[in-house]
């Protein structure tokens, strides 16, 4: 990412091809590669004409697998925080975690990181949310694991979660997720390949509470599951879905792939289990689930939906593949949800409507087959542009 910048009119835009038209000035640049040591606040003089600048940056060699322990400072350049090891990455953990520091830091990688399947501690807690900005930069981290409410417990109104895949297997209680248990602010082009086995409720393959928060462009692709079990006198919502557990903000432009399962048992039913949402408050539009959801319980008192089970919220454009589960929306409305056979979900069409009517938009065509089953991705993803019709391809 290169950006150009004036000491009065601020960050400067660029031209549609990519470069840019300066009037005579001084400058500074900075440009962002993953994999490379950051170019920050680089000086440029304009005085006419064209302006070409060689750069050289530093590759970075791959990051060792963290060791479960080691936490190495990092040192901010110009007020961002660049990291690239998970030993880095535990170091920002404990600022916030031990020391109540950096809660409204401005984050980005430069590097995958391997946290190497050791107990990790979430980043955050009830009482140090994280309000900052976290810009994964297209990196993945790995080796996620223990018992944990995610990579991170919480993030603030402010806060912003970015640019991210993380994977491993985690366990817990209630409000975990993948990568936020619980999300007041924004998360936002992220993948969680994160296996999640909670034995409590508010739990989701990203979210595990979207508590008013929003969250975009996001993908679930793990399996998330809860062992909850209960002798209440009530039925009793588990809020277990395959983005968000359950959701009072909103979820859009998202989709989960894999299965959601309630394996505890109630005397009188298990609820709030969905593909997308388990409980919905809020607004869910423009997602599509293709994982089963389903439950254990044997008592005849469960319920489930393939895209929401207790929807009290709206849902709007949003899609189930047919057999996922015997019903869209277990309770609550069922406007704004369509069940699609597996030929419909890889068409085209699917994408488009995805889309609200555009072929470019933030879901793309499967490149073929082998990318998520055929099934639509996010553009962020790669894949490829649909067209109106398959008579188009040429």
């Amino acid at each position: 990412v290169l950006t150009v910048s004036h000491a009065v009119a601020g960050q400067i835009m660029p031209e549609h091809d990519g470069g840019y038209r300066l009037p005579a000035g001084d400058y500074t640049y900075s440009i962002i590669a993953k994999g490379y040591e950051p170019l920050v606040a680089q000086t440029l003089k304009v005085e006419g004409g064209v302006v070409t600048v060689p750069v050289t940056m530093t590759s970075l060699g791959a990051a060792p697998v963290w060791d479960g322990t080691t936490k190495t400072t990092v040192t901010p350049i110009d007020g961002t925080y660049y990291i690239k090891s998970g030993a880095e990455l535990a170091w920002f953990a404990g600022e916030i975690n031990d020391e109540k520091r950096l809660l409204d830091a401005r984050v980005v990688l430069l590097a995958d990181i391997t946290l190497g399947n050791k107990n990790w501690k979430s980043v955050g807690g009830y009482d140090r949310k994280f309000n900052g900005s976290f810009d994964g930069n297209g990196c993945v981290i790995s080796g996620l694991a223990g018992n944990c409410y995610g990579l991170f417990y919480a993030v603030d109104t402010a806060g912003i979660i970015e640019n991210l895949t993380v994977s491993g297997s985690i366990t817990g209680t209630s409000n975990t997720g993948g990568i936020v248990g619980v999300n007041s602010g924004t998360v936002k082009n992220c993948a969680a390949n994160v296996m999640v086995a909670v034995d409590g409720q508010r739990a989701g393959g990203v979210v595990g509470n979207n508590s008013g928060g929003l969250i975009s462009g996001c993908a679930a692709l793990a399996p998330v599951s809860s062992s909850y079990n209960s002798t209440n006198i009530n039925k009793i919502s588990l809020a277990l879905g395959g983005i968000a557990g359950q959701s009072s903000g909103t979820v859009e432009y998202s989709y989960n792939a894999a299965a959601v399962t309630a394996k505890g048992t109630s005397t009188n039913g298990l609820g709030g289990i969905g593909g997308v949402s388990g409980a919905n408050t809020g607004n869910i539009k423009n997602c599509y689930n293709i994982g089963v959801v389903s439950y254990a319980d044997t008592h005849g008192k469960s319920t489930a939906g393939a895209v929401v089970d207790e929807n009290n919220g709206t849902v709007q454009n949003s899609y189930y593949l047919e057999g996922s589960c015997s019903k869209g929306v277990g309770s609550g409305s069922t406007d704004g949800v369509q069940s699609k056979t597996s030929t419909e979900m890889k068409a085209y069409a699917l994408v488009i409507a995805l889309n609200d009517g555009s072929v470019d938009g933030p879901f793309y065509a499967a490149a073929d087959a082998s990318q998520n089953g055929g099934y639509p991705v996010l553009k962020w993803q790669g894949g490829k542009a649909p067209v109106t019709s398959p008579d188009e391809l040429g």
